[in-house]
Order: C-alpha cells, then structure tokens, then sequence
C-alpha cells in the first residue's frame, strides 16, 4: 500500500528528472482517491501542505550542490574571469527568479488551472522538441534569461516540469545540450534552497518537523536522495548527448494513465 514515507521517497526521487514530480504525486493521490478514500484524505492533508512540500526539496539542494561543487571550485580558483562572470550570472538569475515569482504568484492568485493530462503533454512535447538540432549561440544575453525565467514561472501547473520546459527552451535559444541542462538548474537552485529553508523553517516553528524526521521519513529521504542523485547524473549523461529527449517515452505512460482516468 502506498503511504506517506513512499510520497517522500517519490518526490526526492522524481525532482531530478524532466518528468514533472508533482504531477507525479497528484497522479497516485487521484489513483488513491478512486479506491480508497479515506487514505486520500489522510494522505493529501500532508501532501497539499506548502511547507511540507517546500521541505521536501532540501534533498534536491544537496543533489544539486554535491553534482556542481568539483566544477565550482575549479571554476573560482583557475578562472581569472571568475568574479565578473559570477556577479553576471547572479544578476541575470535574480532578475529571471523574480520573474518566475511574478509568473507563479499570477497563476495562483488567477485560480488557472487544467486537467493533469494536458501537464503532461506539454512535458512531452517539449522534450520531444529538443530532437531537432539547431544553431548554438555562445551566450545568453539578460533578455534571453528573463525569457528562461517566464518559462519557469508559467510551468508550476502539475504535470509540466520546470526542468523539462527550461531545458526546452534553452535548446530553442540555441544553448548547447550541456549548457541548456546546467542553465535549468542554475535557475532552479536559489528558488528550491529559499522554499527548503522556509518549509522546515515552519515545520520548526510549528512543532511539526517530526513529520518528516521520522525513523520512516528519513530513510525515505535518504534513499530519495541517492536514487535523485544517480538520476541526475544519468540526466546529465543524457543531455551531454543530446538525448534527455528520450524521456519523453516514459511521459506515455502517467499521459494515457491519467487521460484514460479523466484526471
């Protein structure tokens, strides 16, 4: 039977990839729902909470700092362009998160919502685009960083992955597989370490951490984390190659699931 340490588990483990893990999470709720009702109810009073969901993303923070930090490191102490480049990305990521914040707070105070299928045939979609090879550019320009940060701001409607549709859309800007895969994950890093920091702030605060530091939750963290961390390499692996469309075959199967069930 599917309980709330397996939600841990599945979110952690789904962030890494270009599949939506919050569309995801609102398949199995609404598959719970049609057979067992009472376990819906228990199951999604957790699994709506902001803060709890916002915690949950504390594990991507380590996946992503453990994945960049060789590469960091080098970069600051062998660069001797470090410092301008750094200060330049930063504002480019402030000025697109700010963007993505205007994006996410419209759409939630709008009440815009659609059926969890359509989420899913856009990731589709988009990763079924990067297929197309396309001129690269060698850099992005404050525009084309505003424009990444819309892209994010418009995919927080379950069954749309941020990953996938700002990969997507770096493909289209004419980055390279790498840089478009490095780029999504730039943007996302300071919006999922401000939303970890203040869902377990709260939790904290609110008396409620044990939540997710039980003996259950912390093993389904834990093992979340690793099986993230090896699905971000193999992420990774796949985008140097142009191939992270490839996952976009997996998006076949939540798309007829929840077409099928009205979802």
């Amino acid at each position: 039977m599917l309980n709330f340490p397996w939600f841990v588990f599945l979110q952690i483990a789904a962030e890494s990839l270009p599949i939506s893990s919050s569309g995801h999470l609102q398949l199995c709720l609404e598959w719970i729902k049609a057979g067992n009702h009472a376990l819906f109810t228990s199951l999604s009073f957790i699994l709506e909470r902001s803060d709890v969901l916002f915690a949950l993303h504390f594990p991507t923070v380590i996946i992503i700092a453990l994945f960049y930090l060789s590469r960091f490191l080098r970069f600051i102490f062998f660069s001797s362009r470090a410092f301008s480049i750094t200060l330049k990305a930063i504002v480019y990521v402030i000025v697109a998160n700010c963007l993505t914040v205007i994006c996410y707070i419209g759409i939630q105070q709008s009440g815009f919502s659609m059926p969890l299928w359509t989420g899913f045939l856009v990731t589709f979609l988009l990763l079924l685009s990067t297929v197309i090879q396309l001129p690269r550019r060698s850099c992005l320009d404050m525009k084309r960083f505003a424009l990444l940060g819309l892209v994010q701001g418009i995919a927080v409607v379950p069954g749309i992955s941020r990953f996938a549709a700002v990969y997507a859309a770096g493909h289209w800007l004419g980055l390279g597989e790498s840089k478009a895969f490095d780029v999504a994950w730039m943007l996302q890093f300071p919006l999922i370490v401000a939303a970890a920091l203040l869902g377990w702030a709260q939790l904290f605060l609110n008396h409620e951490s044990l939540l997710l530091l039980s003996p259950s939750g912390i093993w389904a963290m834990a093992i979340g984390t690793i099986v993230g961390f090896i699905g971000f390499f193999l992420m990774s692996l796949l985008a140097a190659c142009n191939r992270l469309w490839i996952m976009a075959l997996y998006l076949i199967i939540p798309f007829t699931i929840s077409l099928w069930c009205g979802f």
